[in-house]
């Protein structure tokens, strides 16, 4: 379905209904899962300038149990050979109406759009209904594999892991609520 270009990574949503794929373009596929198929729900592309190493559907953005289990749906990591990580609001046409605002899952202020990143994305569309980046990170080094823990862990709530090509793995904490 998507390889080539070649397939680096895959992560599947909480709810097991989107699958994400890290190409070797550069870009994201976003797949819906209906039965046993899967279909291209988006396509992410022109945000990393190598290829997309790792994807991940963070666990921390399953903050509140009483949610349905689609609420997570909305938010994706990216991590690319660029040594950028970006973090994704999928929007409602890719992860659904139950899917959560990404901005009821974070303390206000926290959601900003990228600064300080190699990549240029002033052409990417900005809509609540379409995949946006909600934060950039210059991470410096290339990714090889994100995970992330919920925020009820005692010790590092919201935090995302990323091992790279050093010898160190770096933790980001969200504030999630």
């Amino acid at each position: 379905m998507c390889n080539p270009p070649m397939v680096h990574s895959l992560s599947w949503s909480s709810s097991g209904t989107l699958l994400a794929c890290g190409l070797g373009d550069g870009s994201t596929l976003v797949l819906s899962a209906e039965g046993r198929k899967l279909y291209e729900s988006y396509r992410i592309r022109e945000s990393h300038t190598g290829a997309v190493a790792t994807v991940l559907f963070p666990s921390f953005a399953m903050s509140n149990p009483s949610l349905p289990i689609q609420a997570a749906d909305r938010l994706l990591v990216s991590a690319g050979n660029d040594g950028n990580i970006f973090l994704w609001d999928l929007g409602v046409d890719v992860a659904g109406e139950k899917a959560l605002d990404p901005c009821h899952m974070f303390r206000p202020g926290f959601i900003r759009q990228p600064e300080s990143t190699t990549v240029d994305l002033s052409n990417l569309q900005l809509s609540a209904s379409t995949p946006n980046v909600l934060l950039g990170i210059s991470h410096q080094h290339k990714p090889n594999c994100l995970v992330s823990n919920n925020t009820s862990d005692a010790v590092m709530p919201g935090s995302l892991f990323v091992a790279d090509t050093t010898n160190d793995i770096t933790i980001y904490s969200f504030p999630v609520i």
